[in-house]
């Protein structure tokens, strides 16, 4: 019966890994952008979507629906409604809606161990793909809408930096294709010559080395990521310009963001927060609402016009939902957050239990499915890493918006339902676990 259901479902799979194929490596966008008149490409991977989701509801299978997403879903409807301008504000709610189709597939359909390897095979692949674009291309990916800008190339290459890594021990020995993508990450990061890219990668070193297990290779882990760090620099920028730059690090929250000045930028976010406490100024409405906030005086002295502060961002993901999205958004994006934690504590702690117990002999052997268990243990911390350095990053960038915030919970969420599952038929973790 087993087999019956994968075949009869098996299309939908392949259709699934498709989408998440166009939505990490954009082949609609090169297109588009190498060749203008092909602009209407980029709606296939919407009609392909919403034509699967179709076949997912009328196929009979089980959906499995992420309540958390699914608040988050309405927290941008409701502040969407009450935006000063509702048509910037539906295109965010339209990119949330998409995100919880996407969501809804993938935990429906992606359900096997070898199915869930095989999409976060394809998630790493995509650090490579947009590390050596960038890399040969002075730190940003041209064709890229987000990553065409250092400042969104280097903070998706340092996500990637403890992704990479503990993606390639999962089976117990190292992938050094997984390797070479961690490596490639690294030298993204300091192409892109950004500030805060390099503070998110000092925080992912710390990660790495926090959390293996093996704190001798985890040295020299450290060690050889320093060197690339030294070798890039020196190979991609003149002299220490890039050290010249990164010293300037301290005074970041006061260095100039198109002459605004972040300490700026987030003061207004604040104001706004304080004059529509509850629902927010509305999804991406934050540079539309700005003026309303600012008067010629506060800004000319900063050599700027009045005119040009229409559609700036506050650099900070924080400020940026508390503005725009107030009590109801704010609340909606914590509660995923500490969802995505707990989740992932979960499934960490399942692997740690039976390692633990078998270390001290509570398993003449270990049980059936601890290899399954290992590997879902590393995916999670892996996963883990690059959710926190993308939080770091959102202290410095505009990148609220972006899928990778989705595509992390969307990774977090199979590696837990499928270590549930396995850990399930291991009562003896299963109860440990949960209580």
């Amino acid at each position: 019966m087993i087999q019956k259901a994968n075949k009869k479902y098996l299309g939908l799979d392949n259709v699934v890994f498709a989408l998440w194929i166009l939505n990490l490596f954009k082949p609609d966008w090169i297109l588009a952008y190498y060749v203008p008149g092909l602009e209407f490409v980029r709606t296939i991977p919407t009609v392909i979507l919403y034509a699967a989701f179709i076949y997912l509801l009328i196929s009979g299978r089980k959906i499995v629906l992420d309540k958390p997403y699914l608040i988050y879903l309405f927290a941008s409807l409701a502040t969407a409604i009450f935006a000063y301008n509702t048509g910037i504000s539906r295109q965010v709610f339209r990119y949330v809606a998409e995100s919880m189709v996407l969501y809804i597939l993938t935990i429906s359909v992606v359900e096997d161990e070898r199915s869930i390897d095989r999409l976060f095979t394809i998630y790493v692949l995509s650090f490579a793909f947009y590390g050596i674009w960038g890399i040969t291309s002075g730190g940003r990916v041209p064709f890229h809408v987000n990553m065409n800008n250092e400042d969104a190339f280097g903070p998706f290459m340092a996500m990637g930096v403890p992704m990479a890594f503990f993606f390639a021990h999962r089976m117990g020995s190292i992938s050094y294709r997984s390797i070479s993508v961690f490596v490639i990450c690294v030298i993204g990061v300091v192409a892109s010559f950004a500030r805060g890219a390099f503070l998110s990668l000092c925080s992912g070193i710390v990660y790495i080395w926090y959390l293996y297990h093996r704190k001798i290779a985890a040295f020299f882990s450290v060690v050889i990521i320093f060197m690339v760090i030294l070798a890039s620099s020196s190979i991609i920028f003149k002299e220490s310009s890039y050290w010249d730059e990164m010293s300037t690090i301290i005074d970041a929250h006061k260095a100039d963001v198109g002459d605004l000045g972040r300490q700026y930028l987030w003061t207004s976010a604040v104001k706004m927060f304080l004059a529509h406490p509850i629902e927010g100024v509305g999804p991406r409405n934050y540079g539309i609402v700005l003026p309303r906030f600012t008067t010629p005086e506060q800004i000319e002295p900063r050599g700027i016009r009045y005119s040009e502060i229409y559609g700036r961002v506050p650099h900070n993901i924080y400020m940026q939902i508390l503005a725009e999205m107030g009590i109801i958004g704010s609340v909606a994006f914590l509660l995923l957050v500490t969802i995505f934690f707990k989740r992932n504590r979960i499934t960490r702690r399942a692997y740690e239990v039976l390692n633990k117990r078998s270390r001290f002999g509570h398993f003449e052997q270990k049980p059936d499915g601890t290899d399954d268990i290992r590997k879902y243990y590393y995916l999670a911390i892996a996963t883990q890493g690059a959710f926190i350095i993308y939080l770091v990053n959102g202290l410095f960038y505009d990148l609220l918006y972006f899928h990778w915030f989705s595509d992390l919970l969307i990774l977090n969420s199979l590696v837990y339902q499928a270590s549930r599952k396995r850990a399930l038929n291991m009562a003896d973790v299963h109860r440990t676990v949960c209580n």
